[in-house]
Parts: C-alpha cells; structure tokens; sequence
C-alpha cells in the first residue's frame, strides 16, 4: 500500500526501484517533517535509498554495495 511508484513491471532494466509513501508508514511516528518520498532502488550489486523532504532533491542516493565485507 505505501508503493507509489515503481518500474518492477518493465522489461529489460538494470534495477528495480520503488518511491515510498512515508505517510502510511510514518503517521504513527512523531517527527518533526515527514518525507517527501523514500526512495529504494535494489540492483544486483547494491542496494540504495534516498530520502526526499521537497520535490526537488538536493543531495543524491546512497548506495550499500553487495561485497563480501559487507556479510
């Protein structure tokens, strides 16, 4: 339910990503601002989220890559 966005449905990509409603997860949370979207997007070597407050992002993603040091 708090999917809003993803390209898991198309052919041929290189990762999938989803953007997050953080207001059907967060309503419970007392924060000072819930997010904009929460974004994660899986690849076969990484994993990465960014987290947005305003519709245009300042900043970029942050990628965990899938090594052997990481298990």
């Amino acid at each position: 339910m708090s999917v809003m966005k993803t390209n898991f449905y198309k052919e041929d990509i290189g990762a999938v990503g989803f953007r997050l409603d953080p207001a059907v997860f967060m309503k419970l949370l007392k924060v000072p601002e819930v997010p904009f979207g929460i974004f994660h997007i899986i690849g076969r070597d990484f994993n990465g989220f960014h987290v947005r407050f305003r519709d245009i992002s300042r900043g970029g993603i942050r990628m965990i890559l899938s090594t052997p040091d990481n298990y």
